[in-house]
């Protein structure tokens, strides 16, 4: 698996070239950069409404403003290599790629501890309400090892990358894609790391979501709890969805030798598992948090795109029983 990307920058090398325009190479880039727009209009707004929103300073809202930040920068991985294609490139070098890719490649990983975060902080809340509130009131001293961490983990990721993409592999010719940095050696180690991190994640989403989940049984007619439960459940399945689902790809991709299937297929469904994933949390928060739908509202109907989605999430929201709604969490 280490060297899934050097299969794939042999074949796109061998297919397209360098410097020669590629329909084949164009349309298959272009469709995944589309499926980014949404999240970056998402991820946009999102950031816009919680800087705008003065009761929106909580720290689970400074987390998804700062994931909304790393998840807008990684959706821009997808631009660079349909840039490419399109002005007929194709291909540059290892070298190059690095610090087009060097952005994007930091919110990657960023969000996978962004989202760690969320959960712990969201676990905290439920275990330990009073102790939370004075974390609340220091939530510079609260926040700041969570950013270590965070920014941390990305640096060293990408300080190891260097030595690959700069000093053995520069000029070694790659599509450019965000893994292309990673193909040499840090394939084993990325996989375990994120193995670790999602689980530990989803593990904290899953007490959050038990602990909520017993007390709307206690008090069955607490649609709050119960809808918190479902957007956390949602959280949760996208995180534990797209990681495993791009591993089994992974193992798929080790044995397959189709061309087609390597350079244009593979990649498609792993961008859609991970756009989704980076996209999703806007939604989310407009479909089961009160606080925020109002604040999209309040902020973002005027903007076309965002403005149809929210009116049509908010007529089916005008469907639920008894026109029930939560207060979020912030």
């Amino acid at each position: 698996m280490a060297f899934q990307n050097y299969s794939m920058a042999n074949l796109a090398f061998n297919r397209f070239g360098v410097g020669t325009f590629s329909m084949e190479l164009v349309l298959s880039n272009s469709c995944r950069w589309l499926i980014t727009l949404p999240g970056l209009v998402f991820n946009f707004a999102l950031l816009y409404t919680i800087i705008s929103e003065k009761n929106l300073r909580g720290t689970c809202a400074t987390l998804l403003a700062i994931g909304s930040v790393v998840d807008f920068l990684y959706l821009l991985s997808f631009s660079v290599p349909f840039a490419l294609s399109l002005v007929g490139q194709n291909m540059i070098s290892n070298f190059g790629c690095f610090f087009l890719q060097f952005f994007p490649n930091f919110g990657l990983f960023s969000s996978v501890w962004v989202v760690f975060f969320v959960g712990v902080d969201r676990l905290i809340s439920v275990l330990f309400p009073l102790r939370y509130g004075l974390f609340e009131q220091h939530l510079f001293i609260y926040i700041l090892p969570m950013l270590t961490v965070t920014l941390g983990y990305s640096i060293y990721v990408l300080v190891e990358a260097a030595k690959w993409a700069l000093f053995v592999y520069p000029d070694w010719p790659v599509l450019c894609i965000n893994s292309d940095m990673f193909s040499f050696g840090m394939t084993p180690m990325l996989l375990r790391n994120g193995l670790v991190i999602n689980g530990v994640s989803i593990i904290c989403y899953l007490f959050v979501g038990l602990s909520l989940f017993r007390s709307w049984k206690k008090n069955p007619s607490s649609v709050l709890k119960h809808r918190i439960f479902k957007s956390l459940a949602s959280i949760m399945t996208f995180l534990a969805g797209t990681y495993f689902a791009i591993c089994f790809i992974g193992l798929l991709l080790a044995s397959v030798t189709d061309p087609i299937f390597i350079l244009h297929i593979s990649p498609s469904i792993s961008a859609l598992l991970t756009v989704t994933a980076a996209s999703s949390n806007a939604p989310i928060l407009f479909a089961f948090s009160n606080e925020y739908r109002q604040a999209f509202r309040k902020y973002l109907n005027k903007l076309p795109l965002v403005g149809i989605c929210l009116i049509r999430i908010g007529q089916q929201q005008q469907q639920l029983p008894n026109g029930a709604e939560n207060n979020g969490t912030r």
